[in-house]
């Protein structure tokens, strides 16, 4: 979020109303599972269902606070992984890791290149790129999943319980990869390029912000999150399906918006996008435990995106308002 006050209420409020709505939703389900969902094993599948897609909503909070999208995560997911579960025995698990997360990276550099270099929208961009990949993933499996014969210890390191717990490595790799990612957006010059390029790209340039090549590696950043999310999900299931990635961009949008992130730039936090992400995790956990159908799970997730939404067109139409009354008065006092 911006440094400003008035922006930093802005943020502020609406992370107060959408995390309410959050609350009401979990304390449901809390209720319909008999008061076990944040509790025990259950606190431990929601947090490593949440890790996989939080991953991914760390590269998408990041580049849609840029003023950008990317479609094609779902497929970059699926690419990274397939690419390291084909190698990592021929060639070892750390040239393998650094092998797909190129080629996830390389994806998220031509997604940048094409929307900045060529002024494409991104959302047409990565949707195209998006039917690229996957035609690509078609193409090299005929459609058939990749299974590991046998799952070497190194794969603990990712996707392991760490001691006795309920709780894998994972959830560590993604609060830790969380936690640089947010230091460096709220931190660092580049992080005001970043907020800058989202909220005003156009004033961003004229004061000197290199706004495309700040564009550019928010692009290569979220391809590497989701490439990472993918090979963490082999180390972690030990098998990868052609259409495991089916989805995975829309509920990182909706985790990222969930957590206040704007649709349109400029405002957001990393943190936001990991409450979104724990919220999913606990709704789909706690669907389960509720013995509900699966179908509701689509239900609260819209129900508050909409909220969340709505929440932010309230505030932008209240922060317009007071920023023009300021001026007014600004005026009138002179």
């Amino acid at each position: 979020m911006y440094r400003s006050g008035g922006i930093t209420r802005y943020v502020s409020g609406r992370s107060i109303a959408v995390t309410t709505v959050i609350v009401v939703v979990v304390l449901i389900l809390e209720a319909t599972s008999g008061w076990r969902l944040l509790l025990g094993l259950n606190i431990g599948s929601v947090l490593n269902g949440a890790s996989e897609l939080g991953f991914i909503a760390i590269g998408v909070t990041a580049l849609m606070i840029g003023g950008e999208f990317d479609l094609s995560v779902g497929q970059t997911f699926v690419a990274s992984s397939m690419t390291f579960a084909s190698l990592y025995a021929a060639i070892g698990i750390i040239p393998a890791l650094l092998l797909s997360l190129a080629i996830a990276a390389g994806i998220g550099a031509v997604n940048g290149l094409i929307t900045v270099g060529f002024g494409i929208p991104s959302f047409i961009t990565t949707l195209g790129m998006y039917y690229v990949v996957g035609g690509v993933i078609l193409l090299a499996t005929s459609g058939s999943p990749i299974t590991a014969m046998s799952a070497p210890k190194a794969f603990n390191i990712f996707a392991g319980y760490i001691g006795k717990s309920s709780v894998r490595w994972e959830v560590v790799w993604w609060l830790a990869f969380a936690t640089v990612m947010a230091f460096v957006l709220h931190r660092t010059p580049f992080g005001n390029h970043t907020f800058a390029s989202g909220g005003a790209p156009q004033v961003a340039r004229n004061v000197g912000v290199p706004v495309n090549r700040t564009k550019l590696v928010l692009f290569i950043l979220c391809g590497i999150f989701a490439g990472f999310s993918g090979i963490v999900s082999f180390a972690h299931y030990a098998d990868i399906e052609p259409a495991a990635g089916s989805g995975l961009q829309l509920q990182a949008i909706a985790a990222a918006v969930i957590g206040g992130t704007a649709l349109f730039g400029g405002i957001g936090t990393i943190y936001g996008g990991v409450i979104g992400s724990f919220f999913l995790g606990v709704l789909t956990v706690g669907l389960v435990l509720s013995g509900a159908s699966t179908v509701y799970y689509e239900l609260f997730v819209g129900f508050v995106l909409i909220v969340a939404v709505v929440v932010q067109a309230r505030t932008e139409g209240i922060v317009t308002l007071a920023a023009r009354l300021g001026r007014i008065r600004g005026k009138g006092a002179r």
